[in-house]
């Protein structure tokens, strides 16, 4: 769980199955720790919350864990009946709810360490923003260090699925990461030029109707927070969100001359015919690995290195997708086609 520490107004995370190696202190820290659960009603019936100043929480749930009358019950979501008292204990790593620990709380919680400010800004409790706000700025700040929060320490990134021009793939996501972020470990997963991150915008919700974007999709601003709880979001370039023409899909059945230069020096190029602008761009590749892949080792080599790109504005190359068609694109780039040439 969270706590905030309102003495050096830092949060951290308090994790005892990590921390405690004797069981029973383990026990007593998760099952005595306890202002934030819910309980059946009959639960109360059969073992009414005790009256007393200290350990009431944890005399309940052990007196629940060894009750006799609650051996059985009908599980609501389940539709079957289960034997054994339950007791569910919430792991709340989406931050669902932070403890405060003030100068007199007796709980003396120990978080082994400081949770940056970032990744508060990405839990579920940063919803309330406004709320949030007030309450960390109400307490004064009274020393720099907490002997209750251990080292800053920052989360494991976290993997994140991204939809980007019809395909998908999983990318690490650090904690409390914004939008903006986001869209440039996008564009260095897909090998584009930074400049490129100013064409795309990210939806957490799925823009598309079928094939067609929708026109009230509304996208993430650069600042805001994707949140742990998104587990795939889509990354649109302003050609799929309508800003830009988009290519006609019905190019004539013909014969189409495309080029492959190099990256750097745009005068080194091969040249290849292809039936038709609908054959997928991997053609493109294959051509060229045809022509010069079985002529040495090194060939061999310095082709299984090629990778293509397309243009996207005066000074931006972006990966090619090789299961989508040639279209329109005529001018294709592979860095290290020197090289190759030179075998």
């Amino acid at each position: 769980w969270y706590v905030y520490e309102v003495g050096c107004c830092k949060v951290g995370f308090v994790d005892p199955e990590a921390m405690c190696e004797d069981p029973r202190e383990k026990e007593n820290w998760l099952y005595g720790y306890g202002f934030s659960y819910v309980y059946t009603r009959k639960a109360a019936l059969c073992h009414p919350y005790p009256d007393q100043n200290m350990r009431e929480d944890f005399d309940f749930f052990s007196t629940i864990r060894t009750s006799d009358l609650l051996l059985m019950f009908q599980d609501p979501l389940q539709h079957f009946t289960v034997g054994g008292p339950r007791i569910a204990l919430h792991y709340d790593d989406y931050g669902i709810c932070v403890h405060t620990l003030h100068p007199r709380s007796t709980s003396h919680s120990w978080a082994k360490r400081e949770v940056p400010m970032d990744e508060v800004l990405g839990l579920d409790i940063a919803e309330l923003a406004p709320v949030l706000e007030s309450y960390f700025t109400r307490f004064p700040r009274t020393a720099e260090t907490s002997p209750y929060i251990g080292k800053f320490e920052r989360r494991a990134d976290r993997p994140l699925d991204v939809c980007h021009d019809r395909r998908r793939f999983t990318i690490p996501c650090p904690a409390g990461a914004t939008a903006q972020q986001v869209i440039a470990i996008v564009v260095t997963r897909l090998s584009a030029l930074s400049s490129y991150e100013k064409q795309l915008a990210l939806f957490k919700e799925n823009p598309w109707d079928g094939n067609r974007f929708r026109p009230d999709a509304t996208h993430l601003a650069p600042g805001d927070r994707i949140g742990l709880r998104t587990q795939v979001v889509w990354v649109l370039n302003e050609t799929e969100r309508g800003l830009k023409g988009k290519p006609e899909d019905d190019e004539p059945d013909e014969e189409v001359v495309v080029t492959v230069a190099d990256v750097e020096d745009e005068d080194l190029f091969e040249e290849f015919t292809l039936p038709t602008s609908k054959v997928k761009q991997h053609v493109v590749l294959d051509k060229l690995l045809e022509k010069y892949a079985n002529r040495s080792d090194r060939a061999k080599q310095s082709a299984g290195r090629l990778r293509l790109a397309v243009r996207a504005g005066s000074e931006m190359l972006i990966a090619c997708n090789l299961e989508q068609k040639v279209g329109k694109h005529r001018q294709f780039f592979a860095r290290g086609l020197a090289d190759l040439l030179k075998t």
